[in-house]
């Protein structure tokens, strides 16, 4: 796991955390010059050297990818990570599929991972993916069996446990008893107690969390299926390793391709389809197009919001069936969150009764921290009920109907405006009516993932506001990640080498990063 102790003051280490930042768990060499140039770093191969030789850093190669320099925590942690998954043996579902309306590549999934008990399952929206997990789910509990069902987020949790009727699903860090400053409650000396797990939304562990899960599971004992969309946006953190364990091609998996029957004709599926081939085409239905200027952009949005027009011609009925999705949250952009959060909040409700606090009751909201004592967590959506401030005294009833009563608790730290996310911030959950707000503010954002994520939050409508210039400009750009497992998966003695790693690497091959 990651060292706590202080980091050497040399540029390379500055390097190195800007490459992580990226999202990159290795640095290359293209990747190194760029960050030495644009953040000015003066630094040569010979003064890297001793950070190799003390084994501080590691240089990784083969496989045909380029070679790269990382930390040696990183590769030791992706090491062992690879070598688990490497070693992990079948572990069969006891019963046969379901004799209902499963389509041909959903009985193929069911046959593949329930004969190798663990694995991965991947498709698009409107493939079924939540609903083959279901049957397997219930199949399992019919016949006594252990089940954990997990996510990344408490949002992706709470959004998986509505589909499923109301089970228990828990984020993943609760399920490893995991808090801010601490290290999980369990690890390969005390494992999750469970027959199979089930996680959630894959796309969205990084490198870190995934060792921590993999570290807590027994795969000798324990089946684990990994079910998400790899098209979506990769984790906030560093490296991709639901990805990096597709490109493997050494774990089963399955992947599901028809439109289940409820779905077909679904305008946004076939934009979704679209965008994954580096297109952006408006279909004839689900989808509704506003030509806008950037400059105009924000206040359509929000006249459209709250607008009653708007809620009758698509029947919004709950707060939660109407969501607005920008790029931005920094109050200096157009269409920003923070700018149409304000303004909705205003504009639906101009009487405050709340003397000097921004928000007010019937206000919506997101709490954004992970909170035990009170059981909500980080993302999860909810409406203000009533504040008062001066005893710090909150009720706020989440989308699930639970209430809670928050004592002594400060609003403005544990919760911000949710009439608008980020769309960074809106991964894991959906809505009724999506509107999309598309302005030309902070480009090197807008990639084909983030596009991709933003449309498949819609359920029955998506609405654009904007240029669909920048969009049509966005789903030509990817996300390229160089993650330390792509280095490991399927190559256990390369692995090995690095697994118990703690001093010394060869001087041989040292490049100059930059």
């Amino acid at each position: 796991m990651t060292s706590n102790q202080p980091v050497p003051s040399h540029p390379i280490f500055l390097a190195l955390r800007h490459c992580y930042g990226m999202g990159h768990s290795v640095m290359t060499m293209e990747t190194g010059a760029r960050i030495k140039r644009r953040q000015q770093l003066r630094y040569d191969a010979n003064s890297v050297q001793r950070y190799i030789k003390t084994g501080k850093l590691v240089i990784l190669e083969g496989r045909g990818l380029e070679r790269g320099l990382t930390s040696v925590d990183i590769a030791r942690q992706a090491a062992r990570v690879a070598l688990q998954l490497d070693g992990a043996g079948p572990k069969p579902m006891p019963g046969s599929a379901p004799n209902d309306d499963l389509t041909a590549s959903q009985k193929a999934a069911w046959k593949l991972l329930c004969g190798a008990g663990w694995g991965l399952l991947t498709g698009g929206p409107g493939t079924g993916k939540t609903y083959l997990v279901s049957k397997m789910v219930k199949m399992l509990h019919h016949r006594s069996k252990r089940v954990s069902i997990c996510a990344p987020t408490g949002k992706a949790a709470s959004v998986l446990s509505l589909k499923l009727g109301g089970a228990t699903v828990t984020t993943i860090h609760r399920m490893l008893g995991l808090r801010p400053g601490t290290l999980p409650q369990h690890d390969h000396r005390n494992p999750i107690f469970a027959d199979y797990i089930f996680v959630d939304e894959s796309s969205m562990i990084d490198e870190q969390l995934m060792a921590y899960l993999l570290d807590a599971v027994d795969l000798e004992k324990t089946g684990i299926i990994f079910s998400g969309d790899p098209n979506q946006l990769p984790p906030v953190g560093s490296g991709a390793p639901f990805c990096s364990m597709l490109k493997s091609r050494s774990i089963p998996h399955a992947h599901l391709v028809e439109i289940v029957r409820q779905q077909e004709g679904n305008g946004i599926i076939k934009l979704a389809r679209d965008i994954q081939e580096g297109k952006f085409r408006i279909p004839s239905t689900n989808v509704t197009h506003y030509p806008c200027r950037t400059d105009a952009v924000e206040g359509k949005a929000i006249r459209f919001f709250c607008d009653n027009g708007t809620r009758s011609r698509w029947e919004i009925e709950k707060p939660s069936d109407l969501m607005i999705l920008s790029a931005t949250k920094q109050k200096k952009f157009d269409g920003s969150t923070s700018r149409i959060n304000k303004a909705v909040s205003h504009k639906l409700h101009p009487d405050r009764t709340i003397p000097h606090c921004k928000f007010t009751p019937g206000d919506r909201m997101m709490f954004t921290v992970n909170d035990y004592e009170h059981g909500f967590v980080n993302g999860e959506l909810g409406t203000l009920l009533m504040y008062d401030k001066k005893d710090k005294h909150a009720s706020i009833r989440n989308d699930n109907g639970k209430m809670y009563d928050l004592r002594s608790w400060k609003i403005g730290t544990h919760a911000e405006w949710a009439y608008a996310l980020t769309i960074h911030k809106a991964q894991g959950s959906e809505s009724k009516v999506i509107v999309l707000v598309v302005t030309n503010a902070a480009p090197h954002m807008h990639t084909r993932e983030l596009i991709y994520t933003a449309v498949t939050r819609a359920r029955e409508e998506l609405v654009i506001i904007g240029d669909l210039r920048v969009l049509e400009k966005a789903v030509r750009k990817t996300i390229n990640r160089v993650s330390a497992l792509d280095y490991f998966l399927g190559r256990p003695e390369y692995a090995m080498e690095f697994a118990d790693k703690k001093s010394s690497q060869s001087l041989k091959g040292v490049m100059d990063y930059g």
